[in-house]
Parts: structure tokens; C-alpha cells; sequence
């Protein structure tokens, strides 16, 4: 029996929004799965309408993607945007209009200069593996191919400057077993098993940005977190334990 045959009746996400991606289902396109995945997105664009409201509160200085389609992620695979194989959607968090704006400025290809191709925040649902399924609290520095100014700020700046580069491995480290750290898709290092802050050093200084470079918490489907009542609670517990890190290592033009 799978984990998402089992789920409280309070789960926020029930046993079909998981079954949107099993492994069957990754690169199919048809209209039923058109359809499971929709209202994948409707579920976390309702999550949305009660946690954005707590970013505001916050006064962070993150936002949603200026165009409404996209506050979560797309799923028509059809898409030239959207990779070939969907595993998980998410709704995310970034740069304002206003700084992307200012990027696209400086490109020709402003298609490379997009919300997506800079450091988000993310609650995502998906699947890795055949029952891996999973709900995650994640702070996306990078995507594969994206997030050019952030991380190179990363290697030029914060990994240059040993004050600063002790600075981020505290806040990494400090994060706790409950978290993890995800560099060149080497697999996931629970955040207290780092390790020295010349291990930190290496890893980080070897980030491929052709890989995603994610630091995170993972709920399991039946977890009490994300419940009902618990999912917005703890997802912004640990967006707020994320945030620090993603003001420290985000680019601005100074």
C-alpha cells in the first residue's frame, strides 16, 4: 500500500492531486491528464490566496509573478517552455516586475531574463521517484540553466569574502536536520550533516548552473504539517526560516 493510500481526511492535498504524477503519468499530455494537473494548480492557487497575504504582512521583498497564469507553474508539456517529463508543479515566489524589468534591460534575449530565471521561493508538489511523492518548502537559488546573477553573485561575492562565506554556511547550517541542501543534483545533504565550512566551501564553489541548486524542506503526503489547518502555518515557518538566505544571496544592482 502507498503513503497516499493512507492520508488523514484532513490532508490539504488528497490521494488524486499525488496521483497527478505517478511515473505513468510524467510525460503523458492527453486531456485527462490535462485535467488532474489543473486542478493541481487551482489547489495550490488557493494555497496561494492564503499565503500571500501572510508574505505581505511581512513586508519581504518577494512577490508573486506579475502575470496571473503563471503564480504557479505551467502543464501542457507541449509547451516548448515546460520540460518534456512533468513530475511536480509549484507556486512561487521572486523578484518583482520592477527587477526583472531592470535585468531584461541589459539583454537582448529578455526571454532569458525571466521570473523563473532568477532565485524563487516555492511550495511544489510532485513525485522524484515510483513513490516518492512529496510536498516541499524550497528556496530555488537556481534552476537548471537559471539564476545567472544570483549565483554568480554567489561565487564572486559571498565565496570571496570569508566573513560573508561564514556568514551563508551558518545560515545553511543552522537551518537543521529538517532541511536540506541540493547541489548539482548530487542528491539531497540534510542541512546538519554539511559537514566544515571548507566541505560548504567546495560544494558550493562547484555549482554547476546547468543543475538546480535548492535548499529546502520536504513534507511526506501524510505528514500533520499539511493538514488543513497546518499547511499555511508551516509552509510560512519555513518560508520564513528560508527568506534570510535568499535576501543574502539574491543579486541587486548596488
Amino acid at each position: 500500500m502507498s503513503i497516499i493510500d493512507k492520508l488523514p481526511q484532513d490532508s490539504f492535498f488528497k490521494k488524486e492531486d499525488f496521483e497527478t504524477f505517478l511515473p505513468t503519468k510524467f510525460t503523458r499530455n492527453d486531456e485527462a491528464i490535462l485535467h488532474e494537473r489543473k486542478c493541481v494548480q487551482l489547489r495550490l492557487l488557493e494555497l496561494h490566496d492564503k499565503i500571500y497575504p501572510e508574505i505581505r504582512k511581512r513586508k519581504w521583498k518577494i512577490d508573486k509573478h506579475n502575470i496571473d497564469a503563471h503564480i504557479v507553474s505551467g502543464i501542457d508539456i507541449s509547451n516548448p517552455f515546460i520540460a518534456n517529463s512533468l513530475q511536480s508543479i509549484w507556486l512561487h515566489y521572486g523578484k518583482t516586475e520592477k527587477e526583472i524589468k531592470s535585468y531584461q534591460k541589459l539583454v537582448s534575449d529578455k526571454s532569458k531574463e525571466t521570473f523563473i530565471n532568477h532565485i524563487r521561493m516555492q511550495v511544489i508538489i510532485g513525485n522524484t521517484k515510483e513513490e516518492n511523492f512529496f510536498v516541499g518548502a524550497w528556496l530555488v537559488i537556481g534552476k537548471n540553466d537559471g539564476s545567472v546573477w544570483d549565483r554568480d553573485n554567489i561565487q564572486n561575492k559571498i565565496m570571496k569574502d570569508q566573513q560573508l562565506t561564514e556568514q551563508f554556511y551558518k545560515m545553511v547550517t543552522g537551518l537543521g536536520k529538517d532541511y536540506f541542501i541540493s547541489i548539482n543534483a548530487n542528491g539531497d545533504v540534510p542541512c546538519d550533516k554539511i559537514g566544515t565550512i571548507d566541505e560548504f566551501k567546495d560544494a558550493v564553489k562547484k555549482d554547476n548552473k546547468k543543475e538546480y541548486f535548492i535548499i529546502g524542506k520536504q513534507f511526506a503526503p501524510d505528514s500533520i504539517e499539511i493538514s488543513e489547518s497546518n499547511i499555511v502555518p508551516s509552509i510560512m515557518d519555513s518560508f520564513s526560516n528560508l527568506y534570510p538566505i535568499y535576501d543574502f544571496v539574491k543579486h541587486r544592482f548596488d
